[in-house]
């Protein structure tokens, strides 16, 4: 048995080594899922902020997180595939993992507008990996000020819409394609969502600046930067013809990865994209 095991992860890291364009993908199987982002946060995060693992960024794939990681700059590729191979093996000894493989890292490419909106996708992916990890992470230690998860992710959205430079209407339309996608469950009535509208208004129009240079959303800061970074840069490629989609499109893709990280059911996403939809276009 001990032979197998030590094969299986052999081979786990064979295929590490030979991943392609840069990127290595592991899935990691934890021993229970519900409680996966406190293991990842506890004991796996930590390997991926030192040494030589540069960009990393997650999605949730029951019953697995896919973890993608690339190694810095300054370092070599195999060091960092080292680290993240050590720190996997240390996860299955502790009990906290009950497996993991590498599998072959295939992007989405022209799912988020070619060669050049996947370049700035995979900033964004880490950008948003590490602000949804540190938000969860406040909100567990019990923050003061911290808005809930729900208030939290739709304020980071439509900044960055603002920032890829959408009008009031345009980001209606993201909405209504993330809706489109995430169509209203049966038991759900269009007046149940209704209800949401007004408050949706306030937070989707809230000039958040003051508040998150120094007030009650500071901690919201690094998270929503590097958000707005990536929005703009998606709207300068757009501008000069980059993307070989629509810019709409591929920014409503970002917010379905986004609302994947932050755990949130689709039954949850369907809702709140009605409701964004609804607030900006009208029902």
């Amino acid at each position: 048995m001990a032979d197998a095991v030590e094969r299986y992860r052999a081979a786990g890291r064979a295929a590490l080594t030979t991943s392609p364009a840069g990127w290595h993908q592991v899935n990691i199987e934890f021993a229970d899922y519900p409680t996966a982002e406190r293991a990842f946060r506890a004991y796996i995060l930590p390997a991926l902020r030192t040494g030589p693992v540069g960009a990393w960024w997650f999605l949730r794939k029951y019953p697995c997180w896919r973890l993608r990681v690339q190694a810095s700059p300054e370092a070599r590729i195999k060091d960092a595939v080292a680290q993240v191979t050590d720190v996997l093996d240390s996860a299955l000894s502790w009990g906290v993992a009950k497996g993991w493989w590498s599998s072959l890292y295939e992007p989405e490419t022209i799912a988020f507008g070619g060669p050049e909106g996947l370049m700035l996708g995979h900033a964004l992916f880490h950008a948003d990996s590490v602000g949804v990890l540190d938000y969860h992470q406040h909100a567990t230690e019990g923050t003061g000020g911290l808005l809930g998860a729900k208030e939290t992710s739709l304020l980071v959205v439509a900044l960055f819409l603002r920032a890829a430079g959408l009008e009031w209407g345009e980001q209606g339309d993201v909405w209504g394609q993330i809706e489109a996608r995430r169509p209203l469950p049966e038991d759900v009535s269009p007046g149940q969502v209704s209800c949401m509208v007004d408050s949706l208004r306030r937070l989707l129009t809230l000039d958040a600046g003051p508040a998150l240079t120094g007030g009650q959303l500071a901690l919201l800061g690094i998270w929503v930067a590097g958000m707005e970074r990536g929005g703009r840069a998606l709207a300068d490629a757009a501008r000069v013809g980059n993307l070989q989609l629509g810019l709409r499109g591929i920014l409503a893709r970002h917010i379905l990865f986004h609302w994947n990280r932050m755990g949130f059911t689709t039954r949850q996403q369907a809702i709140w994209a009605r409701a964004a939809r609804e607030t900006i276009l009208g029902s």
